[in-house]
């Protein structure tokens, strides 16, 4: 994730576009470089401290996460907004086949499109 975060300030800021970027970030920074070496894991936490600042929001899927993103990459912990990720419980489960009451959704209403995706750097880079 840092990278297309790190990737779409950049691309915000030289595009002089002033629409709103919100990052998300999963991983525990501290760890991951710990765990890699290499120039890369050098650049990247010191790329995060600059580039983050610019953001007009961050997201971390978990207090663990928001604390580590704070300390490593000096990030105000408040501006850090914790949204954890879901978790099918057998009560989200069991209101899956429920009719859902939304009138966007019924009969003679314009079609809803719901589009899902993931971004995986190491899957596009073989493309290219």
């Amino acid at each position: 994730m840092e990278y297309a975060n790190l990737s779409v300030l950049w691309a915000r800021r030289l595009a002089g576009t002033r629409c709103r970027v919100i990052l998300r970030e999963a991983n525990t920074i501290s760890r991951i470089s710990k765990a890699n070496v290499g120039l890369k894991w050098m650049l990247i936490p010191h790329l995060m401290r600059v580039c983050y600042h610019w953001a007009d929001g961050i997201i971390a899927v978990s207090n663990g996460v928001a604390d580590d993103l704070a300390r490593r990459v000096r990030v105000s912990r408040d501006a850090i907004e914790v949204i954890y990720n879901p978790v099918p419980t057998a009560e989200i489960v069991a209101r899956a086949n429920d009719d859902p009451d939304m009138p966007w959704l019924s009969p003679g209403e314009p079609p809803v499109i719901v589009g899902l995706g993931r971004l995986d750097l190491r899957r596009t880079s073989r493309l290219c």
